[in-house]
């Protein structure tokens, strides 16, 4: 009751949109999305504008992030420690339509999407075109560390 109650008292405030929605529109728009992981994790997040971003989303995202076809540029990024758009993604996650291009340095681990993996993540529709000078292990365009339930590598 109590949820519900607030639910009606949101929509009141703030027409339809919940709290955890965003329209990205603007690299302020990232930063803002990128220091309220509280706010947005479960969110619904679409990418109105072509961005350019130096912040990665610091929380485990479990909501949907649709870029729409734009492109999420990382031109000039000089990552000093773990970098992707996402440092993980939980169970549930929905990452689509976007490209990511740029020129990226690294001397750390480095995919362009997200760092960790951790449960079932859909990851569709995404393009990177980013040019990555890396002096850090491991390297990936997509993810550097997926989680997989019960994976048992064979072993020689």
């Amino acid at each position: 009751m109590k949820k519900y109650f607030l639910s009606m008292v949101l929509m009141a405030l703030f027409g339809t949109a919940w709290a955890d929605d965003l329209a990205i529109k603007s690299a302020e728009d990232w930063a803002t999305f990128c220091s309220s992981p509280d706010a947005y994790a479960n969110g619904s997040i679409t990418l109105d504008a072509d961005i350019s971003v130096d912040k990665a989303f610091p929380a485990a995202f479990t909501g949907t992030f649709d870029g729409q076809g734009h492109v999420i540029s990382m031109d000039g990024l000089a990552a000093k420690s773990k970098f992707a758009l996402f440092s993980s993604t939980g169970e549930g996650a929905v990452i689509r339509n976007f490209t990511v291009s740029g020129k990226v340095t690294s001397t750390q681990p480095f995919a362009a999407v997200a760092v960790e993996v951790n449960g079932p993540t859909t990851i569709e529709n995404v393009q990177v075109s980013a040019d990555i000078n890396a002096s850090g292990y491991p390297l990936s365009g997509f993810v550097v560390y997926p989680k997989i339930r019960n994976y048992h590598p064979i072993h020689d």
